[in-house]
């Protein structure tokens, strides 16, 4: 009997699917396999692509009991959450005196709570008139409010009231996030954090069960292997986790990673704690370095017409140039001819052989060039392009102090010329890694 299960990489602009036949573990290969660029084809077209496969390729039935199908996934997904505040759907109920006391040590992050919605009580406010009151009070603030944050010690309170406030908010429909540490600054961010990103997660288990039915089996990627039970915080380091796997695998104890929207450099070595936007959280995970240089990243004149790279990032939608709609060209765009014989760009960009869009870009970087009004300092682009490969050579060479660095990703023989390898597959590496653990 035939085993089919899933691989699926879900990045922030792009995700890759990979249908497998499992019934022999030692000949796995893809049976289909296809990458979409986000902002222009949705997760439910790609994940309705693969269904029909399914059922063209098997004798399928989604809701049997005995047709579970697993899928394994890893996910860059959740950094789409780290340029914002997260909490405007979300209660927190703390003691007097301690609102939003978890931003004391980290007055620069981003929030993790809305103000207007915390309820502070006293150890004689926890009773159902009261609490009422006050859920009344933020629901005028936010109806659609649905999931709450209790951070009160059990040492300050008696144990049935604590039960009694669990049974308050379950009564009210709200979806409840227990700190279990609730003196500790830390695991409070960590469990906003897991309350602030349930929506993104329960978007997407939603999509995977619509597409392959309730008994679909889930399982992420969290940090030493794959797991259908986890904490939402765990995913935001899913991918950089997986690709230190994929490292110590190939006997490195490091590696740099080249793709359509990262360049990362990734250790092997664990850190207990994560510098998030939102402040420190503890969260177990493998150690990495975002390079300099962004495949996202603006490519423009600065205020003395020299060709800069733009610090920051350039938002996902519409993307890079080479993806047919933005106007803005990226670092990504320079690369253009490159591309063209690139598997996962030409998988994701189905503009990238016309000649209107090899027209857009030269003239792009034509205007650029011909902008320079200095001649001392003017740069050709494809000198440009060179200073930027030499100086991500040099970043890599830093970081890994001398020492044999494995250099890969679908973009690594781009940006590092001959020293990269672009054979890595995420739906191989997936399956593979999931098969080992199976």
């Amino acid at each position: 009997m035939s085993k089919p299960a899933i691989a699926l990489y879900l990045g922030e602009s792009y995700a890759t699917i990979g249908l497998f036949d499992t019934t022999h573990k030692k000949q796995v290969a893809a049976l289909f396999e296809k990458s979409i660029f986000l902002p222009q084809v949705s997760l439910k077209n790609l994940l309705n692509q693969t269904k029909l496969k399914i059922q063209e390729l098997f004798d399928y039935q989604f809701e049997s009991p005995e047709h579970e199908i697993p899928i394994y996934i890893v996910t860059k997904y959740f950094d789409r959450l780290k340029q914002f505040r997260l909490g405007g759907s979300i209660s927190q109920v703390v003691l007097k005196g301690f609102e939003n006391s978890y931003t004391l040590r980290d007055s620069k992050a981003l929030s993790l709570a809305a103000s207007q919605l915390i309820i502070p009580l006293e150890g004689s406010e926890i009773e159902a008139t009261h609490l009422e009151h006050e859920l009344s009070r933020i629901k005028k603030i936010n109806p659609d409010l649905n999931k709450v944050v209790i951070s009160i010690p059990e040492g300050d309170v008696s144990a049935s009231q604590i039960e009694l406030l669990n049974n308050f908010f379950i009564t009210n429909g709200l979806k409840i996030f227990n700190c279990p540490l609730a003196h500790n600054q830390s695991y409070l961010r960590k469990t906003l954090l897991n309350a602030g990103s349930e929506g993104t997660k329960e978007e997407l288990v939603s999509d995977l069960k619509e597409a392959f039915g309730e008994r679909v089996q889930i399982n992420f990627f969290s940090t030493d292997g794959f797991r259908s039970d986890y904490e939402n915080c765990e995913l935001f380091t899913s991918a950089t986790n997986f690709l230190a796997h994929y490292i110590k695998s190939k006997q490195h104890n490091h590696g740099t990673y080249f793709d359509i929207e990262c360049l990362k450099f990734v250790v092997s070595n664990k850190k207990n704690e994560w510098q998030s936007p939102w402040g420190a959280i503890p969260i177990e995970h493998y150690y990495h370095i975002d390079l300099h240089i962004h495949p996202y990243s603006e490519v423009k004149l600065n205020h003395l017409s020299i060709l800069q790279i733009e610090s920051n990032v350039q938002q996902l939608e519409p993307g890079p140039v080479v993806a047919g709609r933005a106007i803005k060209p990226l670092v990504l765009d320079l690369f253009y001819n490159e591309l063209l014989n690139n598997d996962l760009a030409k998988s994701l960009f189905s503009q990238l052989q016309q000649e209107n869009l090899n027209l857009k870009i030269k003239n792009l970087f034509t205007v650029l060039e011909k902008g320079q009004k200095n001649p001392s300092l003017a740069t050709r682009i494809t000198d440009f392009k060179k200073n930027i490969q030499s100086a991500l050579a040099n970043e890599v060479l830093s970081h890994s102090a001398g020492d044999p660095t494995l250099v890969f990703g679908p973009l690594a023989d781009i940006f590092m010329m001959d020293q990269g390898k672009n054979n890595f597959s995420w739906t191989k590496e997936i399956m593979a890694a999931a098969l080992r653990e199976h």
